[in-house]
């Protein structure tokens, strides 16, 4: 019997020669544990585990041994009491009605031999009804759950069927009848890649947990699998076996990684062989205007200026999506500033409502984006809008004084290409949605505000008490000013 599996008594008695007298009564089969006093006995049973059952002496608790058995009853860990009494009839209803599974006298050799016999049962019957409702959960979860799991008996290298789940039987093809007795890297593994499965045998054998990636042919189809495997207890020799097929996810992320190389090529031609001309032709442009007055150089300084905003926010753009792996602190404030100062902005303001805390974000995409709602707010309101940033409940919020967006464009703000300004590119809040998703954050307009507010939720905050335990180990430092 492994030590989980010995019954384990904790020996609750506050006298010293009666708790040593107990305790002499126990062979060798029983761990034993002692204690003194009841409040520290419900503390280590709050919070730990490995007792299946409480001897409890009547001279505990100063006496009182109904209120005694009352504070075991209702802990996560509801292991029984058994009362050990020197006058039994005295107490044993009081005792039982108070939760104590069974009440023994305690007078002589004889009494507490049958004490500590009883609360070894005691415990002894808790392991076998916990370990039977926990293989009735594992049952059910075997049964029920869509991942192929096996149960299979170790011998060395090798895994041999004791049941299979039917989504096992379903996912690698075969009868579920057949399947108890085979060797499991036969059905799951052609012969040639069959020392692949006695290397994980082997691991889990040895006792490791073993979580790893694998292909399978399942089905006459080679499919990537996520295999974890656990022995069924510790020290027994048999395991289960858990496939859960991952092959659409990693098939979704190879396409979304092509996608990322796709857009980078994409960034690089749109940068270099678009811009290449577009400066050629703005040459052009400067060297006519400065020796003709035509109104026809204007209309082309105004294309060409376009073209130059269309290809950065298409940069910018290809650029946003990627999603954000190792964001770092900083200061709300301190980043709003910034963009702000980057932008022609004439005779805008920005408020910045003062707050406690950071936020993980990418600093220099994080900037885009407010970089983007600034020209977004100049450019539908004027050069004398006043921008407010501010910490919400869940996020952030940047908003304007301006006339808003109509009910029907707010549904249609994020779409790329959608504007309302008459020189405006249309990508400007497209941007500003596929940077807060690359964060992991959702944007939102607000339809209760007067002006144009946007509402970012699902931000991660680090507090203020936090950031000064990140600063002193070498953290960053975060600060600013609140207006602008």
């Amino acid at each position: 019997m492994s030590d989980t599996q010995r019954p384990s008594v904790l020996c609750v008695v506050a006298a010293d020669e009666r708790r040593a007298t107990l305790v002499d009564a126990f062979d060798e089969g029983s761990r034993v544990e002692t204690m003194s006093s009841v409040d520290t006995a419900v503390e280590r049973l709050e919070t730990s585990v490995g007792v299946h059952c409480v001897l409890l002496a009547d001279d505990v608790h100063e006496g009182d041994l109904v209120g005694a058995v009352e504070q075991f009853a209702g802990l996560i860990l509801d292991v029984p009491v058994v009362v050990v009494a020197e006058d039994r009839h005295a107490v044993a209803d009081a005792a039982l009605d108070a939760g104590a599974v069974d009440v023994v006298d305690d007078g002589d050799d004889v009494a507490r031999r049958l004490a500590v016999e009883r609360a070894t049962r005691a415990a002894e019957r808790w392991i076998q009804e916990t370990e039977s409702r926990a293989m009735s959960k594992v049952r059910t979860l075997f049964e029920n759950t869509s991942d192929g799991i096996v149960e299979a008996k170790l011998s060395g290298e090798t895994a041999i069927i004791q049941q299979a789940n039917l989504a096992f039987a379903q996912t690698f093809g075969a009868e579920p009848g057949t399947l108890v007795g085979r060797d499991l890297d036969e059905v799951v593994l052609p012969p040639s890649r069959r020392t692949e499965g006695h290397d994980i045998n082997r691991r889990v054998a040895d006792g490791e947990r073993v979580e790893t990636e694998v292909r399978r042919l399942a089905d006459d189809e080679v499919r990537t699998f996520l295999l974890r495997s656990v022995a069924v207890t510790r020290g027994s020799d048999r395991a289960y076996f858990v496939y859960t097929d991952v092959t659409e996810r990693r098939e979704r992320e190879r396409e979304l990684q092509r996608q990322n190389e796709r857009l980078d090529e994409f960034a690089g031609i749109v940068s270099h062989d678009l811009r290449n001309p577009l400066t050629v032709a703005r040459g052009h442009h400067d060297l006519l205007d400065d020796e003709y007055d035509h109104e026809s150089l204007d209309e082309l300084g105004w294309a060409l200026d376009r073209m130059e905003s269309l290809i950065e926010d298409v940069l910018q753009l290809a650029r946003t999506g990627k999603t954000v792996d190792d964001p770092r602190q900083v200061s709300l404030r301190h980043v709003a500033r910034d963009a702000w100062s980057y932008c022609d902005t004439a005779a805008a303001s920005l408020t910045v409502v003062e707050h406690d805390g950071a936020l993980l974000a990418d600093p220099e995409r994080l900037s885009a984006l407010f970089e983007n709602l600034y020209r977004n707010s100049v450019a539908h309101v004027g050069g004398s809008v006043a921008v407010v940033v501010e910490r919400t409940s869940h996020g952030f919020a940047v908003a304007d004084d301006g006339p808003g967006l109509p009910v029907s464009d707010a549904s249609r703000a994020f779409e790329q290409g959608f504007t309302t300004a008459d020189d405006g590119t249309g990508f400007g809040l497209a941007i500003v949605e596929d940077i807060a998703e690359a964060h992991g954050w959702t944007v939102r307009v607000d339809p209760t505000h007067d002006g144009a507010r946007f509402v970012f939720e699902g931000v991660e905050w680090v507090e203020e008490d936090q950031r000064d335990q990140g600063e002193k180990s070498g953290g960053a430092a975060v600060d600013g000013d609140a207006d602008a």
